[in-house]
């Protein structure tokens, strides 16, 4: 595994107290160099020969490492789906896994509905697809916003429009908090397609999701209210169990270039 915190943290715990039966935790690489099972470089980490390598650390660490984990034919299931706000890096994993073999999986991460979401699709009728995430203002706070943007979302009193368009653009101002709309977006219509709406409240303990679909078959409107991890805020609670229901079941990820 790739990164021990929020996420890999609660993975790492459920494989090696062993309750996900079929697999163990061979390896993790983290910055830190602490913690059991801990390797110091990808090198190491591939050289204990992993069926699987999962990501759970961040879009930069993913851009970085999974193309080398599917150069050297191990499948990898990712959690920071945003990366692929990054073209070149959508581009380079497809490939590769085209002409290594491996598998790209993704985690379907702190959302549901993508089955019903991907019947949508098949058809060819799907219309449009939004995402409408509520987060609580200061979580929202980037190093590119003004000051005046950055007073608004700490001092908010109202909830508000932060950020409204597509979702590989999310991807890119928000790298913390999109992975939910990259990975709908990558079930669905495209990263340039689909709508992602950030709304800052003064409130909002938990992480809203609003998903609404439009086909020529039906119309979809899915509600998930999210709780934060305690370890860190900018993580649904959800996040990691999805990952161990995939280990659990193989039929929860979307897989990317096969």
């Amino acid at each position: 595994m790739i990164g021990r915190g929020a996420i890999g943290g609660v993975i790492a715990s459920w494989l090696q107290a062993g309750r996900i039966e079929g697999h163990r935790l061979v390896g993790v690489m983290t910055r830190s160099g602490s913690g059991e099972a801990h390797v110091a470089a990808l090198d190491d980490l591939l050289a204990l020969a992993p069926d699987l390598v999962i990501e759970a650390a961040s879009q930069d660490a993913a851009r970085t490492y999974v193309p080398s984990v599917l150069a050297a034919g191990r499948d990898c299931l990712m959690v920071s789906v945003g990366a692929f706000s990054d073209p070149d890096f959508e581009a380079q994993c497809r490939s590769l896994c085209a002409r290594a073999g491996p598998r790209l999986l993704i985690s379907t991460g702190a959302i549901g509905g993508i089955d019903a979401l991907q019947a949508m699709h098949l058809g060819g009728g799907l219309q449009a697809v939004t995402l409408t995430s509520t987060v609580h203002g200061p979580r929202l706070i980037q190093p590119w916003m003004s000051e005046q943007e950055t007073r608004r979302l700490h001092d908010c009193e109202h909830d508000f429009i932060a950020f409204e368009g597509p979702a590989r653009e999310a991807a890119r101002r928000f790298p913390r908090l999109t992975n939910i709309g990259a990975t709908i977006a990558l079930a669905t219509l495209g990263l340039d397609t689909v709508t992602v709406k950030l709304i800052a409240g003064p409130r909002a303990e938990a992480k809203a999701h609003l998903v609404h679909a439009v086909s020529a078959t039906s119309e979809l409107t899915l509600r998930l209210d999210n709780r934060v991890s305690p370890e860190n805020p900018h993580t649904s609670a959800l996040t990691p169990l999805s990952v161990i229901r995939y280990l659990t079941n193989a039929n929860n990820a979307l897989v990317i270039g096969v």
